[in-house]
């Protein structure tokens, strides 16, 4: 059986590495700010360079991961960031959708004061101006339809009336723009937009409400601010932010009636990760995997390369009718046995709890039959002894005449039988001890059926309690299985999309060929995480919905998927901080290990230059030889690169070129719009939305180029780029692999000296810094071809603008016949013209990247192969300054500090903490935190106080993470 790590396990080892990085960011932080106030008081000109690279590797900002939550409207996105976020009001619905398609961004506020900030931030000004002409041209041209909300023109006079309220459709002629927008209250708006703080959310919700919100009960005679809005950014200390995760609600991107697509490809572009919210009765449909997106959104993804940092976030998996779903999920035998085994145990219940309920029936009869009894015996009593005073009075007592069952229930008051003989007083005495001992009896029955009613009452209880238990389980256990099968299906139906992305076009890929897909599906499919949530439960067990019968039944806050989805957002943005966190201690190590080396060099009687060893030439050249060797494998690279996006991307535009000409007529003749929703796109160049959709021509007309050069354009830059990067780290290691046994082999035979350098770790950082500029290249250049691969789309659009604007200025009868005319004429003249100038256009972009990027690489490998020359060349052959006596003492204060740094390292007792300096000297028994302690043990040093100082300058560019005092 194949042996699992247990999680439990998994997570403390994931917890123990986080804490010894931070340990060694601390100590690599505080060293190399130590050094950074030693160094400038040489006076000898050798320090320049060691404050440059000190200053470099201290000037890093936070991480931030920025994670875009996308979905249709009504999919739950407000929701469950408020469950992420540990709030209830913070975000809702109807306050943070805009009209105006603004984005809500949501991260940590790291300043002091209220714990709840927010920032609205206004749309440019130029573009407010333009909109409202083309608002005023909307409105002017079909002002008959102006006082309908769901024509353009009622559209755009509503957000003039929202934001000048003093207009009207009768004076909309006398209003100038300019005018409009010098206005005080909007020009100030627009020039600053609004901060608020508050103290707790609900307070923030309030403030920004009134100005984000469009509300149509809204007080006519107000200024609104919904239309002006272009962002609002919201800062809380939520601890899911505290990592640097960064929450973007993105307007819709699949619903097509409020679909804010331009918005959104423009923030999907620059998130690291999207997570595709739909609620689970619409993603567990058939193939939701490939359609929540919508193929345009889709494409764009597939050919900006994060298709594999997608999340689909399934929602309200509360909602869920049981009856409907659960012949479904009763095909999988698993499911079936749990839920039979559920179902069995609750009619059980429900059997005895029903046997229960007819014991406790028989019993309340019997109970109330005794009662009565009791009643009618005390009844009678009272009549026997009314009967005894007037017999011991003298009088007759006349026995009770019989009285029928109604009387008794009534309670009629007994008649007297004086046909019968008076009763002795001995007989009423003897009745009357007969009705006492009859009372005793049947209270002491009535207790005992008491006891046992209660008994009954209780079990009866907790019956139809295990009877809820056993429903909110299976309840429970039909979401269970459905949030699995939905799973299954979303993964499955993802990779079904990615293998026809991969597809497309293959017929007449020039230069693809039968070659691999971009991704490999399956482990893509495996990878892909889908998380099930439900943030009406959270919030039901959270105490956010008190006062609310809400029917949800998760047994505890884990079972909403919300923890979970938490987690997932934690965990992204740890993960890149770590990476970031390693970055810098390799970067720091490096840097004191030639530090140190610099040290030994400067003794002037260390280094391989001895005695012994005469043939310094010889080992410099064979230091050359490997940087020379590296710098082939870099250029080599490169060009490979190169080659890759010339051959496989750049000469397959031409066919792009052919496709969009040859179908940029007949997509054209597809545009039947009605008059009005055409003239309002072609005022916009092209792009517009309303109630009916989102209309973006330009897209349409360049797509068929994108298609035709997609399947290269993905697998290229989304592939063999990176691979080609792989290679090269191979190729780094194993010129290392040669060198490094060799160079230290000649090193351990001929050093003197206790003073040691681990140098096999140096190299190895060496080359981990190589690859980190390939990886970073790699990176620019994903980066910059997302640009590239949007440029068809805008060049379409500066091509066709003159005719747009043509079509605009069309007016009366046959205006949309003659607007397509104008399209048509200007498509059937210039269609090859503007794919060619598309064509051109992108060979140049990425030649010059590819240029840009090179030189960018060749500049930094210079650098980083030029200090780890002259590092070899510290051990190789010593070059003593002239140091003045001052010069030593810092020197060797210098050295103290690596010492101490590297005896923090190794306290920590970790797999990286000798991969550093190794002192053979260095006191074991030393017992010093990280370097400052270092100063505070040598007061003589002066160095306490400008660490302290210096770090109190320099908290702005440090992390909150680099706790220095």
């Amino acid at each position: 059986m194949e042996a699992h790590a247990s999680p439990t396990a998994s997570v403390d080892d994931s917890e123990q590495r986080k804490a010894l990085i931070l340990q060694e960011v601390k100590i690599c932080s505080v060293a190399l700010r130590a050094l950074r106030t030693l160094l400038p008081r040489f006076t000898a000109d050798v320090t320049g360079p060691w404050l440059q690279r000190i200053d470099t590797i201290l000037t890093r900002k936070p991480t931030r991961m920025t994670i875009a939550v996308a979905g249709e409207t009504g999919a739950g996105k407000s929701s469950i960031i408020n469950a992420l976020l540990g709030e209830t009001s913070l975000i809702t619905t109807s306050s943070m959708r805009a009209c105006t398609a603004a984005v809500t961004q949501i991260s940590w506020n790291d300043e002091e004061g209220q714990p709840y900030r927010a920032s609205i931030v206004p749309r440019p000004v130029g573009e407010w101006r333009r909109e409202l002409e083309l608002f005023f041209t909307d409105v002017r041209v079909a002002r008959e339809t102006a006082d309908d909300d769901e024509s353009e023109a009622g559209v755009a006079f509503q957000q003039i009336a929202a934001v000048y309220p003093q207009i009207d459709l009768e004076n909309l002629g006398m209003i100038n723009v300019d005018t409009l927008i010098e206005e005080p209250e909007v020009s100030q708006f627009l020039t600053s937009g609004l901060q608020f703080e508050a103290e707790t959310a609900e307070e923030l919700h309030q403030k920004i409400e009134g100005y984000i919100g469009s509300n149509k009960t809204h007080n006519n005679d107000v200024m609104q601010y919904w239309p002006l809005v272009s962002k609002v950014c919201i800062y809380t200390r939520a601890p899911v932010l505290a990592t640097g995760c960064v929450l973007i609600d993105l307007p819709g991107i699949a619903d097509s009636n409020v679909a804010r697509v331009a918005v959104a490809r423009t923030h999907l572009e620059h998130s690291e990760a999207v997570w595709v919210v739909a609620p689970i009765i619409r993603a567990a449909s058939s193939q939701s995997g490939k359609k929540l997106l919508g193929d345009g959104i889709r494409r764009q993804l597939h050919r900006d390369g994060i298709m594999n940092r997608l999340t689909f976030v399934p929602s309200k998996i509360d909602e869920i009718d049981i009856k409907e779903i659960l012949p479904v999920l009763e095909q999988d035998p698993d499911f079936a046995r749990e839920y039979a085994s559920i179902e069995s145990a609750r009619k059980e219940v429900m059997e005895t709890t029903a046997a229960v309920c007819n014991n406790l029936r028989d019993l309340k009869q019997r109970f109330d039959d005794m009662t009565d009894q009791a009643k009618e015996a005390h009844s009678e009593q009272k009549v026997y002894k009314a009967l005894k005073k007037l017999n011991e009075s003298g009088k007759p007592a006349y026995p009770p005449m019989a009285q029928n069952h109604r009387a008794k229930r009534q309670r009629v008051a007994p008649i007297l039988d004086v046909s019968q003989p008076p009763l002795a007083g001995a007989d009423i005495r003897q009745k009357l001890d007969e009705l006492d001992e009859l009372r005793d009896r049947l209270d002491d029955e009535c207790q005992k059926l008491a006891i046992k009613l209660d008994e009954a009452w209780q079990e009866k209880k907790d019956g139809e309690q295990k009877i809820k238990a056993y429903r909110e389980e299976a309840w429970f256990a039909c979401v269970r299985g459905r949030n699995e099968q939905s799973i299954k299906d979303i993964q499955r139906d993802f990779v079904q999309g990615i293998r026809e992305l991969n597809k497309d076009n293959s017929q007449d890929d020039k230069h693809g060929g039968p070659t691999e897909d971009v991704y490999d599906e399956q482990a893509l499919a495996r990878m892909l995480p889908v998380k099930c949530v439900s943030a009406r439960g959270y919030k039901k067990l959270t105490g956010g919905m008190q006062g609310q019968r809400v029917a949800v039944h998760f047994p505890n806050i884990a079972a909403t998927g919300i923890t979970a989805l938490r987690d997932h957002a934690c965990q992204l943005a740890e993960d890149k901080m770590l990476a970031a966190d390693e970055a810098f201690i390799d970067e720091a190590k490096r840097l004191l290990t030639s530090l140190r080396l610099w040290c030994i060099g400067n003794d002037g009687t260390r280094g391989l230059a001895i005695a012994a060893f005469v043939d310094e030439p010889k080992y410099r050249k064979f230091v050359d030889n490997f940087i020379k060797r590296l710098f082939e494998i870099t250029k080599t690279t490169m060009s490979n690169i190169s080659n890759q996006i010339r051959t496989k991307v750049i000469d397959n535009l031409p066919c792009g070129v052919l496709s969009g000409s040859e179908k940029a007529i007949p997509t054209s003749s597809k545009w039947t719009f009605h008059w009005k929703t055409f003239q309002a796109i072609v005022r916009r160049d092209g792009v517009y939305e309303n109630k009916q959709g989102a209309f973006n021509l330009n897209e349409e007309l360049s797509e068929p180029f994108m298609q035709k050069i997609d399947k290269n354009w993905a697998r290229t830059f989304n592939h063999a780029i990176s691979r080609s990067a792989v290679a090269a780290a191979e190729d780094f290691y194993a010129a290392v692999a040669s060198f490094g046994a060799d160079f230290t082999k000649i090193f351990s035979e001929t050093a003197a000296t206790t003073d040691q350098v681990d140098f096999e770790a140096h190299l190895d950082r060496f080359i981990k810094s190589l690859d980190g500029i390939l990886r970073t290249a790699i990176q620019t250049i994903a980066e910059e071809q997302r640009a590239a691969n949007r440029l068809p789309e805008t060049l379409v659009r500066s091509n066709m603008e003159d005719t747009y604007q043509t079509c605009s200025l069309e007016s009366g009868k046959g205006m949309l016949d003659r607007m397509r005319l104008h399209i048509r004429r200007h498509l059937e003249k210039d269609k090859v013209t503007i794919f060619r100038e598309i064509e051109n256009r992108l060979d140049t972009d990425l030649s010059n990247m590819m240029k840009r990027v090179k030189n960018t690489v060749l500049k930094q490998m210079s650098l980083s192969c030029t200090q780890f020359r002259r590092d070899c060349g510290h051990l190789i052959s010593p070059r003593r300054h002239d140091f003045t006596n001052g010069d030593q003492e810092i020197r060797q204060e210098i050295v103290r500090v690596l010492k101490e740094a590297q005896t923090s390292f190794d306290s920590l007792s970790t797999p990286t903490a000798h991969d550093g300096l190794v002192l053979t000297n260095a006191d074991p028994d030393a017992t010093l935190g990280p370097c400052l302690e270092l100063v505070l043990a040598n007061p003589r040093s002066g160095v306490m106080e400008e660490v302290v100082e210096e770090e109190g300058e320099n908290d702005s560019e440090c992390s909150d993470r680099f706790d220095l005092t």
